[in-house]
Order: C-alpha cells, then sequence, then structure tokens
C-alpha cells in the first residue's frame, strides 16, 4: 500500500468510494449521512491510500482556526476490516 496527496484526477473515484462506503448507513439514518458526498475544498488537504494502483482509502483534512482537522475518511468496503491498520498507517505518514 502507498500513501499520497490526491490530485484532481482522483476527485471522481474518491466520490465513488465515498457513496460505496457510506451507502450501509442510509437505512439505519433514514437519509444519505453528510460524509457520503465529499465537497472537496481548494484548501482541504487529500491523501489516497492504493492497493495494486488502485485507489482503496481516502483521508479529507482541513485546516481551520489554526487546526487541521478529519474532515472525511472512507475506506472501499471489501477493505473495511483492515480500516483501522489503513488509519493508523495515514496519521503516521501525515505526523
Amino acid at each position: 500500500m502507498i500513501f499520497r496527496k490526491a490530485n484532481s484526477k482522483d476527485e471522481e473515484t474518491i466520490k465513488l468510494i465515498a457513496s460505496r462506503a457510506y451507502e450501509k448507513y442510509i437505512k439505519r439514518m433514514g437519509q444519505e449521512p453528510a460524509p457520503m458526498k465529499p465537497n472537496i475544498q481548494k484548501n482541504d488537504i487529500v491523501f489516497v491510500c492504493e492497493k495494486d494502483n488502485k485507489i482503496i482509502a481516502f483521508a479529507i483534512l482541513v485546516i481551520k482556526d489554526g487546526n487541521i482537522l478529519l474532515e472525511n475518511l472512507a475506506v472501499e468496503p471489501l477493505f473495511q476490516k483492515k480500516m483501522w491498520e489503513l488509519l493508523l498507517s495515514l496519521l503516521l505518514r501525515i505526523i
């Protein structure tokens, strides 16, 4: 697995992953959860995780009041059982 900063070409894949990752919550919540439709802004910091040259996860960080906040994190459903491993790896690379 590799982590890298996302580029504009990744945006559509990020949206697809978010949709698939959060769709299981629609029935429980009665609506689409907000993270299901990420709205990437110009100043956001976005990382993707690739496995075998395919994006399998992403993290969107925003800067607010001098702090970096995790705005959205989603993992392809097939890889969600390894989510904590991905999150820890990503955070260690950011720090």
